[in-house]
């Protein structure tokens, strides 16, 4: 499995652009279940993550997407450093293109550079502590 590059082109030689997904349902249900209490520790509540409730859990999301429903779609998970030290963590469909994003409402509108992202695995084989109570509560929320 290689890493996909970010400058990789397209069939017609230009750069290639991600296609970012539509929230699902289901993705919908991962981000009304995030709460404060999911933050990894190095991220302390702020009054930003207490009022906009997806800053900060792209990594547990994603987790928890992928867990659910997306490695069976194909998708696997995809990271990028950011200019300030942090990362952000999404899903990629490297046959679609596609991309996945189930904190994509802390972007506020704005365009997420996922091209210069790249393949990570994440830090456990099966769902971690937080991605497993997030993962409770989509089930429980929805029926599942």
């Amino acid at each position: 499995m290689r890493a996909r590059k970010s400058t990789s082109k397209n069939r017609r030689g230009s750069a290639a652009r991600p296609q970012v997904g539509r929230a699902t349902p289901l993705l919908k249900r991962i981000q009304r279940a995030l709460s404060v209490d999911l933050l990894h520790r190095d991220y302390a509540p702020s009054e930003d993550q207490l009022y906009f409730a997806c800053l900060g859990h792209c990594y547990v999301a994603t987790e928890a997407a992928y867990h659910l429903f997306a490695r069976h779609k194909g998708f696997v998970p995809y990271t990028r450093r950011n200019d300030n030290g942090t990362t952000h963590w999404w899903l990629y469909n490297e046959r679609t293109g596609q991309v996945l994003d189930p904190s994509e409402p802390q972007l506020d509108g704005e365009q997420y550079p996922y091209d210069e992202g790249h393949r990570q695995a994440f830090l456990t084989k099966q769902p971690s502590r937080r991605a497993t109570e997030l993962i409770r509560r989509v089930k429980a929320a929805s029926g599942f």
